[in-house]
């Protein structure tokens, strides 16, 4: 899965069996086919490719037309696409004035990379582009031991659960999407014409415990929905008390790698 987080949109070779040295030869080693893919960016585009690769992709900054021209630049060229917010801002009643911080709020959309690999090159390979041109091999081996991508391969794996959900369910990949607003993020809201389900997903190296079944039930509460199933997604198992949970209850659903293997 964690080649898919990397590669997706690629030709690579697949007969690696360590992620780092696929990286070393099909993209350090590879360095000036790669630039060459992206030669005609703007270094504006290129620099925005980067901030949104490793923020939480907001489209806040759409009224700078610096910002605009940029990310109208990274869209035309496929390499972004735009994720809808679901936030919707209150309706005061009649006579009513809503309170200023409310009005201010600006509703964000937020981008998607169109292929993992496009976000994995900006974060960490377009930044240092001219650097990787040069690197020797112990260079190169420094820089595979820099990449932490525990935490960036969160959001890949957010997007395969959600696919998953699309495939497990039966409904359109349209009707799921992640819900946030300015005090509350859901990592999956599926909301189908028959059924809502809320769910969280952690891709993290230990198990994960009831706290974040709480903690979705929860912020689903705080956006006023009433879920028909809660999903928990784990790279690294559930508790004890999770899954004796899930076994006496048909409305909240425990997901591990093992179960991703039908789409994968």
């Amino acid at each position: 899965m964690e080649f898919y987080f990397v590669f997706e949109g690629l030709d690579f070779s697949t007969h690696y069996s360590e992620l780092k040295e696929a990286i070393n030869y099909e993209i350090l080693g590879k360095i000036t086919e790669l630039k060459a893919l992206f030669a005609n960016l703007s270094k504006d585009a290129s620099s925005l490719a980067h901030k949104l690769a490793l923020s939480n992709r907001s489209l806040k900054g759409l009224k700078d037309p610096r910002f605009r021209k940029a990310f109208n630049e990274l869209k035309s060229a496929g390499i972004i696409k735009v994720e809808k917010s679901l936030e919707t801002k209150p309706t005061p009643l009649f006579g009513e004035k809503l309170k200023r911080e409310i009005r201010r709020h600006l509703i964000s959309d937020k981008a998607h990379f169109s292929k993992n690999f496009y976000r994995f090159y900006f974060a960490f390979i377009a930044p240092k582009i001219e650097q990787i041109s040069e690197f020797s091999d112990k260079d190169k081996e420094q820089f595979l031991s820099s990449l932490k991508l525990e935490r960036f391969f969160c959001l890949p794996f957010e997007l395969v659960c959600a696919d998953f959900l699309s495939h497990k369910l039966g409904v359109m990949r349209s009707s799921i999407s992640s819900y946030w607003d300015k005090d509350c993020e859901i990592d999956i809201l599926v909301q189908s014409s028959s059924f809502c389900l809320a769910a969280e997903v952690k891709y993290k190296e230990h198990i994960v415990s009831k706290k974040l079944l709480n903690e979705l039930v929860a912020k689903c509460e705080k956006i006023g929905i009433k879920p028909d199933f809660y999903a928990l997604f784990s790279k690294s198992g559930f508790s004890g008390e999770l899954i004796n949970l899930a076994k006496k209850n048909p409305k909240l659903l425990l997901f591990e790698l093992n179960d991703f293997k039908d789409i994968l």
